[in-house]
Parts: structure tokens; sequence; C-alpha cells
């Protein structure tokens, strides 16, 4: 994660995973800006929609009939940003070029649960959601309930799968272009960039910690929540404890586990990154014995974690080829064509070369054009066109 203490942001992009406490989180931060929930954005009216897309799909991205939501949802974003709202939350996933339009003043942040504590939790909140808990559901509170019958009949369905892998879909299931398929793997990659880039990422346990480092990029005192939204919606202190219980049993952990292990891959490097484990996950060793593989033969070019810096500035490493670069953004790394120059893939520009003795000015191939990378920590977001006089995202 970048060395975020060294800036105060003026706001807060929260990107909300499911049951890890991020609804008491989301009013403490309201709380500490003094500002009122409803003068802030919090849930879009296609939110609804959007999560059955991700559910839907499973592992793949969205197809093109469905990529208008999520150019609504960046649009949408990027007004509120604009507009100056000081926090923004939501079950939003990562967004590359949310990131790369507003991380000179926005700190992106995150909290992350033990995997498998977190999908019995979501597994239970849906259980006692469906039953009437609120409004919008058809069976009324009053009605006869049984929570293990609900939750064996849960076993049948799709359910566990749509919930188990939070963390791969919001921080590894948006491409460069949002549209094209991926594989598990690849998201993996994606989320460990994701991870590298995001200003403050906390964990469910260690709460105090997060409240700390976001108070060092904020400079705002957090005063964090004690709350169970799942144990409020039981009609008992037994009926509860005895849906706890019941995920808890050994017999269903080892399917749980399974489930989820995209998701405990994820959780393990951001414990690594954060100081919390000495190992990082054999997938993230993988991952930068490729980059490195790419960058041997390129002087003066250091791999360290999953960054790489040098002449081209910094590059923190995604899946091979993809990396994503603090100025360029989202870049597919192409080949060498000598010890001081290489070729990359840029969404807006095609095929580019990189070269020593030209940087942070690049070439592109396909409108035989020179560009120029924007200064980190400027508001010029994106390269300069010098053929039409403009900046392009």
């Amino acid at each position: 994660m970048p060395d975020a203490s060294r800036r105060v942001f003026k706001r807060l992009h929260f990107i909300h995973q499911p049951k890890c406490g991020g609804n008491g989180l989301y009013r403490a931060l309201l709380e500490a800006w003094q500002v009122e929930p409803d003068q802030v954005p919090h849930y879009f009216p296609f939110d609804q929609r959007m999560d059955s897309v991700y559910f839907r799909r499973g592992f793949h991205c969205y197809a093109e009939a469905e990529r208008g939501i999520f150019d609504t949802l960046h649009t949408t974003l990027s007004l509120y940003f604009s507009a100056g709202y000081p926090v923004i939350g939501d079950h939003h996933p990562f967004s590359p070029r949310l990131f790369e339009a507003f991380r000179h003043n926005t700190a992106f942040i995150t909290v992350l649960r033990d995997p498998l504590a977190r999908v019995r939790s979501h597994l239970l909140y849906n259980v006692f959601l469906n039953r009437g808990a609120r409004p919008d559901h058809n069976r009324p509170k009053d009605a006869p309930f049984d929570v293990i019958a609900e939750l064996e009949k849960s076993l049948g369905t799709d359910a566990l799968e749509h919930i188990s892998n939070i963390y791969l879909k919001n921080l590894g299931g948006l491409t460069p272009t949002d549209t094209v398929d991926f594989s598990p793997v690849e998201a993996l990659g994606r989320a460990f960039a994701a991870i590298d880039l995001l200003d403050v990422v906390g964990m469910l346990d260690d709460m105090d910690r997060f409240a700390s480092e976001l108070q060092e990029v904020t400079g705002r005192q957090i005063t964090l929540p004690n709350a169970n939204q799942t144990r409020d919606f039981a009609d008992s202190p037994a009926q509860y404890e005895a849906a706890q219980a019941w995920v808890r049993r050994p017999e269903l952990e080892a399917t749980l586990r399974d489930l989820c292990r995209y998701d405990a891959i994820i959780y393990q490097y951001a414990r690594y990154r954060l100081g919390l484990t000495d190992a990082p996950p054999p997938e993230a060793l993988e991952g930068v014995t490729a980059f490195q593989a790419f960058f041997e033969h390129q002087p003066d070019v250091r791999i360290s974690g999953r960054k790489a810096s040098g002449w081209m500035g910094e590059i923190v490493l995604a899946t091979f080829p993809w990396c994503y670069h603090q100025e360029l953004g989202w870049l597919k790394l192409l080949g060498k064509a000598s010890p001081d120059e290489f070729w990359v893939e840029r969404k807006t520009i095609g095929e580019a070369c990189l070269r020593r003795d030209a940087y942070p000015r690049l070439y592109a191939k396909q409108s035989d054009s020179w560009f120029l990378a924007s200064a980190p920590g400027t508001c010029n977001q994106g390269i300069w066109d010098y053929a039409n006089e403009a900046w392009i995202s």
C-alpha cells in the first residue's frame, strides 16, 4: 500500500465489503466529517441490479450489454467526487478508472475480515434478512420461522457460491476494459494490485489500528462502532445462538473454506502487506517471479514485493502481463525491444513504446504519435496527447 502518511486526504472512498462492519464504520466516517447521512450518497437505485450481475455471472466480468450499469456507476461517482462530497461508501468494486482520476485528493480505503467468519456471517444475514426482517421482503416478521430449516435449505442453492468470494469480485473483478472474461487466478493478481494501491486497508479484528492509520491520512479522529446487525434480525438470543452453532459445525467448515479459498488468499496477502504474517501467499510469489523474468535485462529496474521501479517510474505488479503504472494506469506488458525499452498496451492508445531516453514521453504505434505521462500528484489525470493538445484518460 502507498505511503499515504506523507499527505492528508480531504475525502474518502470507502469500498464496503459486505459483513465486514461496514455500515457502522460508514456512520462513524460521516460523524468524523460532521456530515449528516442524508447529505452524502450511499446506495444508488441500480445497486441491486449490480449485485444481480455480479452473482449471475460468477467469476466472469460483465457482458457488453451490462456495461451500461458500470458506466453509470463510474459517471455517478465521478459527479459526486467532483461535487465535493467528502465521504462516499458503498458495495462498489475497486475501480482503476476512479482511482486514476481521483487519487490526488481522495483516500481509497477498505476493511477485510477473516473469509470463513465473513461467509458464515453473510449466510446468517441472508437467512435472517429473507424471513421478513425488512419491509421490502414478503414474509411477515411474526410468521413461523425455523432458522435451521432455512439454513439447511440454503445449502441446496447457489447462494453460498454467490457470497463466498466477495474480495475476489470487489478487488479483482474489474478488468481494465470492464468487459473481458477473467479466470480466478487473473483476478487474484488484480486484487493484489488493488491492495497495494489502496491507501488504508483495515482488519475487522484490529479496528483500533485501522482507525489510527485512517487518522494519519485524514487528520480526523474516528470513533469506532460496536454493533451486530445480524443479531438484531433474530427473534431471540436463543435463535441467534442456535444459528451460530449450526454454521460452525465441523462438517460444514470444509465446504465453506473451499468456497472462499480465493478470498482466503487475498486476505493472507493483505495481512502480509500489513506486517501481520511473515509469508505472502504462493500465488503472489509466482506473479513476482514472472515479472522478474520480464525485467531481468532492464538496467536499474528494481523489484521489491509487488512493485517494480526504475527509469520508467513505479509499477504495481498484478497478474503477468498486467501491471498498474502510477502515471499511465493499467498496462499490459508486451515485450522487450532492447535493454532500454519495452512495449506495452494501454486501452486508449493501443501499443506503445517506453524508452529510457524518452520517458515520460511514450510513442503510440497505431496513431504514430507521442504522448506524455502526467506528473505524479498533479490534477492532470491520464496522458497528454501532443497531436490534439488535450489530456486523455
